[in-house]
């Protein structure tokens, strides 16, 4: 969150720290932006919700932490996307719904951008999204953060169950 206060005549910025995005508020942007490109099938907005509430801590991190954070080797906004799988999605369906391999730094503050690539690297498996949270998980880390992510089924849960 970012104020802005005048002084001297001169505007300067006061960042405060930033907590989550609020749980309702994030949830209906997410079925807001999944409606519009038709991708809202059942179990859709939790599988993105809790990806997002787990790998961002639902909007805190837009950037991964690092300490030598590098644009194109670490992952960027609410998804925490890198650019390698952007680029694989963006070959895949950048035509079909807009997006170029230069948007890539846009992913930092573009919500709803973030969000549709979210769903895109869901939509590339053939399995149908599973229907219950534990198993929303599983298929989490089995497409999203694979087994080369330290994230595990349970961090998933418990990052959508937060408040």
């Amino acid at each position: 969150m970012v104020g802005f206060s005048w002084y001297n005549g001169f505007i300067s910025s006061n960042i405060w720290a930033i907590k989550m995005i609020d749980k309702k508020q994030l949830y209906r942007l997410i079925a807001e932006v999944l409606g519009r490109h038709n991708l809202d099938q059942k179990g859709a907005i939790d599988l993105v919700y809790g990806t997002i509430a787990h790998e961002s801590n639902r909007g805190t991190y837009l950037r991964q932490l690092s300490k030598n954070f590098d644009l194109y080797k670490h992952a960027i906004g609410i998804a925490q996307m890198e650019y390698n799988t952007f680029c694989w999605l963006c070959d895949r369906f950048g035509d079909t719904f807009g997006f170029e391999r230069k948007d890539f730094p846009r992913l930092e503050h573009d919500l709803a951008l973030s969000i549709l690539l979210c769903r895109l690297r869901y939509r590339v498996d053939p399995e149908p999204i599973p229907k219950t949270l534990e198993e929303k998980a599983d298929y989490y880390k089995r497409i999203y953060n694979t087994s080369f992510g330290s994230a595990t089924p349970q961090d998933f849960i418990n990052a959508f169950n937060k408040k």
